[in-house]
């Protein structure tokens, strides 16, 4: 812009092979000023990053089965007396 130079030669210029790139960039540029060049793709996460939050996630997960587990597991052993109880007492 500043050279006024056209598509074709901006390209030639900077050893940019499609010259349809230089009209994306200034249309970008047009539309949106500087601020239409950021990156906007997600960011890739690496394999530790996902084990991380994927071990985060299950180590919670898996805390509150076991929560739950052992509370089950305590009201069948009390059911169990319970009965057991009850099936002892002689009949009058």
């Amino acid at each position: 812009m500043k050279h006024n130079a056209s598509y074709p030669e901006a390209a030639d210029h900077f050893d940019i092979s499609n010259q349809g790139t230089i009209w994306q960039w200034k249309h970008q540029y047009d539309l949106h000023g500087v601020d239409g060049f950021a990156d906007r793709r997600k960011r890739v996460t690496t394999m530790s990053e996902k084990k991380k939050a994927t071990s985060a996630e299950e180590n919670k997960e898996l805390k509150k089965r076991l929560e739950y587990l052992e509370a089950e597991n305590a009201y069948l052993k009390k059911l169990k007396a319970v009965m057991d109880r009850t099936e002892k007492k002689p009949k009058r």
